[in-house]
C-alpha cells in the first residue's frame, strides 16, 4: 500500500493558484442521491459532477475537466472501471482527495494476471497536472516500452 501526499511533475508546487472561470468538480462513489451506492454502472439520473450530484468514477470527473479545474474526490474506497489506470488526459489539473490519503483509497485490483495501476499517466502531464492525497493499494503493472 502506498501513501500518495502531493506527485507533481517537473517540480512540487506548494500553494494552489486560484484561476478566474476554473470549475470544481466531485466524486462520491457513493453519494445520497446515488441508486447504486459502490457501483459505478449505477449512476444518479442528475449526476453532473457537482457537490450534491457528484460523479461516479474518478475518470468521469477527469473526463469532463479543463485545464485549471478541481477534481475533488470525497472519502471513500475507489474500485473497477474508472476509478484505476486513471489518466489525466494530458490536463493540468488537481486532482485531490477531499480528506486525505487516510480516508480515500483507489484499490487497483491488480495483479499479475489482471495489471490494474492507480495512475497511467502518459498524455505529457506537467507541473500543473497535480494527484494529491491518495492512498493507493493493489496496483500492478508491467514495465512497457
Amino acid at each position: 500500500m502506498v501513501r500518495l501526499r502531493m506527485l507533481c511533475f517537473v517540480a512540487c508546487v506548494c500553494g494552489l493558484l486560484t484561476v478566474a472561470n476554473a470549475a470544481t468538480y466531485y466524486v462520491n462513489d457513493d453519494a445520497p442521491a446515488d441508486p447504486g451506492p459502490g457501483d459505478v454502472t449505477v449512476s444518479d439520473p442528475a449526476e453532473d459532477g457537482s457537490s450534491e450530484h457528484p460523479f461516479d468514477a474518478i475518470q468521469e470527473a477527469i473526463d469532463a475537466a479543463a485545464d485549471t479545474d478541481t477534481v475533488i474526490v470525497r472519502g471513500g474506497t475507489y474500485t473497477d472501471t474508472g476509478n484505476r489506470d486513471i489518466d489525466l488526459l494530458g490536463k493540468a489539473i488537481i486532482l485531490r482527495s477531499q480528506n486525505g490519503p487516510e480516508f480515500t483509497m483507489i484499490d487497483c485490483e491488480g495483479s499479475s494476471a489482471v495489471p490494474y495501476r492507480a495512475f497511467y499517466l502518459h498524455s505529457g502531464e506537467g507541473a500543473a497536472s497535480i494527484i494529491d492525497g491518495f492512498t493507493i493499494a493493489n496496483g500492478y503493472a508491467s514495465r512497457r516500452s
